[in-house]
């Protein structure tokens, strides 16, 4: 029997990139995002980084080792 997921292209890039760590990059982003009080955002894996959209607002997360290391805004 087959059975077939769609999984968005993050999950899938996440989930297979950094298999091992312990926090992946999308869950660090995801926390910072939620301490920061924003729930409602879309993010997507973009050059070695990754992208989130809130609002009006698109910035690149560098996480490496569990850490967010930079945050670039547009």
């Amino acid at each position: 029997m087959l059975l077939l997921v769609r999984l968005n292209a993050m999950s899938a890039f996440m989930c297979e990139a950094f298999r091992g760590y312990k926090d992946i990059p999308s869950q660090v982003v995801a926390r910072h995002l939620k301490s920061k009080g924003i729930s409602q955002y879309s993010w997507y894996p973009a050059n070695g980084c990754i992208g989130v959209t809130y609002g009006n607002v698109s910035c690149y997360y560098y996480v490496r080792d569990g850490k967010i290391v930079d945050i670039i805004f547009d």
